[in-house]
């Protein structure tokens, strides 16, 4: 019986088996499959959840270096804003460039006048405002102006240290060139020098008193001393020993 049956139907009993065949291979790929996939979906939880951390942890460092640099930016500005003698003139560039040629004259003149009348009072002796040059010229554009301007805060501040410290003597006072001085670690930022080249003659604690006197909020300049050096007394009863001083502030 069984041997007729497959006689008469054995390809179509081969067609079934093949198929069941293919089937239980295809059962053991698919079983196979969802194995290896959830094996894969673990490790890809758990590799998300390292990651996860990992973002967190350097999100945290970030935000940390944030507020440090925003606290170095802060110190940085303040620091800027003590040094910067631009921003502390008593004395601002007019709006309009062509008043400058009127101006610039004027304020010098009542700086100078303040200076003389207070160093008279206390006998210290100074050179005549002419031969203090800042190179005034009508081709002067805006910035070079200004650069004027600052030169004439820092030579207010030099006459008032004078007084102060009661030195005996300002030989000479000369405003120079300016010079610019690029920041190799930042080629957008620059260090603008504004020198004035200062000569006077006073004690020993006379000159310490006046170099140290600028070493302060709103009053700070950055003095390089440049030569020291003995000078006489001049006749008087003052026979203590004087010392000739130039600098650059």
């Amino acid at each position: 019986m069984v041997q007729a049956l497959w006689e008469a139907h054995r390809p179509f009993i081969l067609r079934i088996a093949a198929g069941a065949a293919v089937f239980l291979i295809l059962m053991n790929v698919v079983v196979g499959y969802r194995v290896e996939g959830r094996e894969s979906t673990a490790r890809a939880v758990q590799d998300h959840g390292q990651v996860a951390r990992d973002l967190e942890a350097r999100a945290g460092r970030h935000r940390q270096h944030q507020r440090a640099a925003g606290v170095w930016e802060e110190r940085v500005d303040g620091l800027r804003s003590t040094l910067a003698i631009g921003a502390h003139l008593r004395i601002e560039p007019p709006a309009e460039l062509d008043s400058t040629m009127i101006d610039f004259p004027r304020r010098f003149g009542e700086i100078y006048a303040e200076f003389t009348d207070r160093a008279k009072r206390s006998t210290i002796g100074y050179p005549e405002q002419n031969d203090i040059d800042f190179r005034e010229s009508k081709n002067l554009d805006a910035e070079q102006w200004r650069d004027r301007y600052v030169q004439l805060e820092i030579v207010r501040r030099v006459f008032d240290a004078g007084i102060d410290a009661k030195v005996d003597r300002f030989v000479s006072v000369s405003p120079e060139t300016v010079v610019v001085e690029p920041i190799t670690a930042d080629p957008e930022l620059a260090h603008y020098r504004y020198p004035v080249t200062v000569e006077f003659v006073a004690g020993y604690a006379e000159m310490l008193t006046f170099l140290t006197s600028f070493q302060g909020e709103d009053r700070f300049l950055s003095i390089e001393v440049k030569e020291v050096s003995s000078e006489s007394p001049k006749g008087g009863d003052d026979t203590r020993s004087k010392l000739r001083v130039r600098v650059a502030a």
